[in-house]
């Protein structure tokens, strides 16, 4: 089990400027994470990754990155995340999209 306190900023977009604002998201204790799920979209060049938590009011969190190659995509979650690559690769599960080129 891993404590977690961390800040992200995450861009939205407000309804008056239209101009990209930032939230802060704290998590504070114990944040256990589950499956990781990434689905890869070649064609489009990006990849959607959902988290599931365990024991945790946050049921999932959900990442989208520039990213198509599973060493980069590892990393990447590693680094949002603040888990070892080692234990991400041992969750994650990999799909593509139907129309996606290998």
């Amino acid at each position: 089990m891993r404590s977690l306190y961390t800040e992200k900023y995450l861009p939205i977009e407000t309804q008056i400027s239209n101009q990209p604002a930032k939230i802060v998201l704290a998590v504070r204790g114990a944040l256990r994470f589950g499956r990781i799920a990434v689905e890869i979209d070649k064609n489009q060049g990006f990849s959607r990754v959902k988290v599931k938590t365990i024991n945790s009011a946050l049921e999932e969190l959900e990442f989208k990155f520039f990213l198509t190659e599973h060493s980069q995509i590892e990393a990447a979650i590693s680094q949002e995340l603040g888990l070892s690559r080692e234990k991400v690769r041992k969750v994650v599960q990999y799909s593509q999209t139907p129309n996606s080129q290998s």
